[in-house]
């Protein structure tokens, strides 16, 4: 996300901003620090989570750009993946083993639906099941002509 991005309200983590959703705006200041970006709407503006955006049309390209933030965690199997919201971690039986395993989980969605991807863990490769989930963002964009 940029400063001039056309952007879709998709969520809130507030109760005065669940009115805004499924607005369109332009984003016109980022504050990385708290990852949020002051967004301009037809009826007024706000502060807005990132993860509360969604990116309509990405200024200085023709095609938009695909963003998926969120945070990445990995579970006792080894299995990374990436979590709409930070995830809490739970410890649960396994199949009825008797055998307890560690995974994580949230309850908030992206606007597919779903709550988490499945994500390379190679692209992590310090993070454990005892690690803390990390913030991350991935762009997916389309190929610049050679």
């Amino acid at each position: 996300m940029k400063v001039g991005d056309k952007v879709k309200i998709i969520g809130s983590h507030t109760i005065e901003g669940k009115h805004r959703i499924g607005l369109i705006g332009e984003i016109l200041d980022i504050d990385w620090k708290d990852e949020a970006c002051f967004v301009l709407y037809p009826k007024g503006q706000a502060w807005v989570k990132r993860t509360d955006l969604e990116v309509i049309e990405s200024i200085n390209s023709p095609h938009p750009e695909a963003t998926i933030c969120g945070w990445v965690a990995v579970d006792d199997f080894d299995n990374a993946y990436i979590y709409h919201s930070k995830p809490t971690q739970r410890c649960r039986e396994f199949c009825d083993t008797g055998d307890f395993i560690t995974d994580w989980g949230c309850d908030t969605k992206y606007p597919n639906g779903k709550r988490c991807y499945v994500i390379d863990k190679d692209f992590f490769p310090d993070l454990t099941s005892e690690s803390e989930p990390i913030p991350v963002e991935i762009i997916i964009k389309p190929k610049k002509q050679c």
